[in-house]
């Protein structure tokens, strides 16, 4: 048998009087034990924390994309487009000193032919 745990801690706990909740009326400040300064000001600071983050990650959005777009240049252009039917073209795209031949059609797109500008330079 186990030996019988005294309970008289549990009566003397449900005897003492509730604790009254405290209500905005009577103090102005803390609504149900939550006082209204410091939500006021964790808010605050998660608004500053967040603005924070939006400047920091567009800062290093606007480094990392330095380059010929920041200069103006642009890096793709479509050089000529010929229609070969109702539903087939042939493009030909120059990118970052590369010339890409393309033929779209109905089925999709397919790489014709790609090579340097320098490349072509030197066989003609």
């Amino acid at each position: 048998m186990s030996p019988t745990v005294q309970t008289s801690w549990l009566h003397a706990a449900s005897a003492a009087p509730a604790a009254r909740p405290v209500h905005a009326a009577s103090t102005g400040i803390a609504l149900a034990g939550v006082d209204l300064v410091r939500v006021g000001m964790a808010l605050a600071f998660c608004l500053t924390l967040g603005v924070i983050a939006i400047l920091v990650i567009r800062r290093s959005q606007r480094v990392r994309g330095s380059g010929p777009r920041m200069t103006g240049t642009r890096r793709i252009t479509v050089a000529e487009t010929v229609r070969l039917g109702p539903r087939a073209t042939l493009h030909l795209v120059e990118y970052d000193r590369r010339v890409v031949l393309l033929a779209a059609d109905a089925t999709g797109i397919k790489l014709l032919d790609a090579h340097d500008l320098s490349a072509g330079a030197r066989e003609a």
